[in-house]
């Protein structure tokens, strides 16, 4: 093999390994991608912690919290101590209609029903009522306590974090780490072929 295919097969296989280099870098086996976090609306305690995918899903199960936004397997954002002042409605099981359902429920069944909340609107997985569907809204009385609700969520999501940079660094390390096997490997076969004795005759690796 003279130098110029020996350059050609590195660049024809750097391409692939760069590709798997960065998909390694995504899987949860590499680095966790889960995301936990659970708030107070009452006060201003949080928990944040970092975890894999599995261990999300089974944690998150596990706890009795309205999931606010459930729009990702890889962020659980909880909240609990939701008693500001409200109106909880769900939608007729068969019809638009909204009904009024504050005097039978309240935050800590929303807790326990596994519901979600997406800004006011209200999901739980199962209805709660047989005579209801599983959708419905929240309404605050006071504009105070919705400003509130909107502060702490921000303050929920802030804990979030951007690991984007880290798994392109982890990325770039793996496929270092490959571009390195492979010149090692092919130094290996050099010395396997030629010796060790090195002069200005000795052919490079590539030949």
């Amino acid at each position: 093999m003279n130098q110029k295919q020996y350059i050609r097969l590195s660049i024809v296989l750097a391409v692939p390994a760069l590709i798997a280099s960065f998909w390694l870098a995504q899987q949860d086996f590499i680095f966790n991608r889960g995301q936990l976090v659970s708030c107070s609306m009452s006060d201003d305690e949080c928990y944040y912690e970092q975890m894999s995918l599995n261990d999300l899903e089974e944690v998150s199960s596990s706890l009795n919290l309205i999931q606010y936004n459930r729009h990702s397997p890889e962020v659980f954002v909880g909240i609990y101590d939701l008693n500001f002042p409200m109106r909880i409605y769900f939608y007729e099981r068969y019809g638009d209609k909204k009904v009024d359902v504050t005097n039978l429920v309240d935050s800590k069944m929303l807790e326990t029903k596994s519901c979600s909340l997406t800004g006011e609107i209200l999901n739980c997985k199962e209805p709660i009522f047989s005579w209801t569907s599983s959708f419905g809204e929240i309404e605050f009385i006071n504009r105070d306590e919705q400003q509130q609700y909107i502060d702490r969520i921000g303050e929920a999501q802030s804990h979030l974090k951007d690991y984007f940079l880290i798994r392109a660094a982890i990325g770039l390390g793996i496929f270092l780490l490959i571009a390195a096997s492979y010149l090692i490997f092919s130094w290996l076969v050099h010395f396997i072929i030629y010796g060790a004795r090195i002069d200005s005759k000795q052919p490079p690796p590539y030949q």
